[in-house]
């Protein structure tokens, strides 16, 4: 997740989003290692959930993916 935001934060011009990103990631990796340190039950329950939430969601995505890629092609019509 972090390499898919950073492609898409990186193809804008200015540096402000960059900026804000790199920010917002350090203080989440700060906040999430003293959490890890001093609360690590609640660290816990946080990585359980977002992998609660990855095997809810993942089969999801799949499915629509793969009803995607399955679809037979538009045909075009022979010039005469």
């Amino acid at each position: 997740m972090k390499a898919a935001t950073r492609v898409a934060v990186n193809t804008s011009p200015e540096p402000f989003s960059n900026i804000l990103v790199s920010l917002t990631e350090d203080a989440f990796t700060f906040g999430s290692t003293v959490l890890m340190a001093f609360h690590p039950v609640v660290i816990l329950a946080v990585v359980v959930s977002f992998v609660l939430m990855a095997v809810w969601i993942v089969p999801k995505i799949a499915r629509a993916l793969w009803r995607l890629f399955r679809r037979k092609p538009a045909t075009v019509p022979e010039v005469a």
